[in-house]
């Protein structure tokens, strides 16, 4: 059996509190999703929010609760999931593409100046793989500020976290994210005046549209084991280096001070992407392009984005997640080492 991508960080004990939603009538939307919004708004210094079933409604809850109507401007990174466009596209806001830095994937903030001219009313910060966008570079614009750390949750620059920064925060939970409590997304508020805003606008969704508990019981035993599962991801990413150190390929590198959470393991080619997946198949590793289907891959002009677009041609994510297991690891390690 091969060692898949990514792997949700569930262990067999941590269903005793999925179990006792089962057999008590809080099946769905209900105290213990509430209980995980405040314990990580305290953690990050917000107002509140909301938990949503989907990222995509949550993200169309945010556009609302911002007041952006058709036509409106925004600046994202190409290397943005391409949940943003889709659902853009239904709001009918505008993407401006801000380029990005090749060494580490993350936007480069000179980019940004000639966007201004378009009067964007917001700047959304997807920390990608882990890294940590420039945030105090972008912060001098003095957009309004998105922050997304599904990937990036734990990650440190200095003494702050991902998700101090932003005016909203997004926090994805799907198996492919930090916290993998089997779906939904948190909708954080900094200010206790857009966190109303927020709230009027949930309102008028259907009971459906929010997380249920079985859900946000898995978020909550996550979130107080978190610390456990990123040192995990610190462990293996440190093996991981000192064996692609010794081969032909680079991986990305954290700013000053910065301290990544491993999402994933991301390996920037020099040679054929379909050589290297087809030998990292042989050896039981599944890989996949770390950017692939990404907002850049529906851009009509990915040259007007030259660093993110060869990012998202040469960039191959390995796996990295915390019930990997040492012998799993080590077989990563090998391959990393002997690629060709």
């Amino acid at each position: 059996m091969s060692i898949p991508l990514f792997k949700p960080t569930i262990k067999r004990k941590d269903m005793d509190s999925v179990l006792t939603c089962l057999v008590s009538d809080q099946i769905g939307p209900s105290s213990l999703a509430e209980d995980l919004i405040q314990h990580i708004s305290h953690d990050l210094g917000t107002s509140g929010g909301c938990a949503l079933r989907e990222f995509s409604r949550a993200l169309s809850l945010l556009l609302d609760g911002m007041g952006l109507v058709r036509g409106d401007r925004v600046i994202l990174s190409p290397l943005s999931p391409q949940v943003y466009l889709r659902t853009f596209e239904e709001k009918g806001i505008v993407p401006l593409y801000a380029d990005v830095d090749e060494a580490s994937g993350t936007i480069d903030p000179e980019k940004i100046a000639p966007l201004m001219a378009y009067h964007p009313k917001a700047l959304f910060v997807v920390h990608p793989l882990g890294f940590i966008q420039p945030i105090e570079a972008l912060e001098q614009y003095g957009l309004p500020l998105v922050e997304d750390i599904s990937q990036s949750l734990g990650a440190t620059l200095g003494d702050r976290k991902t998700g101090t920064w932003g005016r909203y925060v997004l926090l994805g939970m799907e198996f492919h994210h930090i916290i993998t409590s089997g779906g939904g997304t948190l909708l954080l508020a900094r200010s206790g005046e857009d966190g109303a805003a927020l709230a009027e606008k949930s309102s008028l969704l259907s009971g459906e549209s929010f997380l249920p508990d079985m859900n946000g019981s898995l978020g909550l035993v996550q979130w107080v084991q978190l610390e456990g599962f990123l040192e995990k991801r610190r462990q293996l990413a440190e093996l991981f280096e000192r064996s692609s150190a010794r081969g032909r390929h680079s991986s990305f590198r954290p700013a000053e001070g910065e301290n990544p959470v491993w999402y994933g393991y991301p390996l920037y080619l020099r040679d054929s992407m379909k050589e290297i997946r087809q030998y990292a198949l042989k050896k039981g590793i599944e890989t996949a392009m770390a950017f692939g289907g990404c907002c850049i891959d529906f851009m009509e002009d990915r040259n007007q984005c030259p660093a993110a677009s060869r990012l998202a041609m040469g960039t191959l994510l390995f796996p990295l997640y915390p019930m990997m297991g040492q012998k799993n690891g080590e077989l990563i390690s090998r391959v990393l080492t002997t690629l060709p």
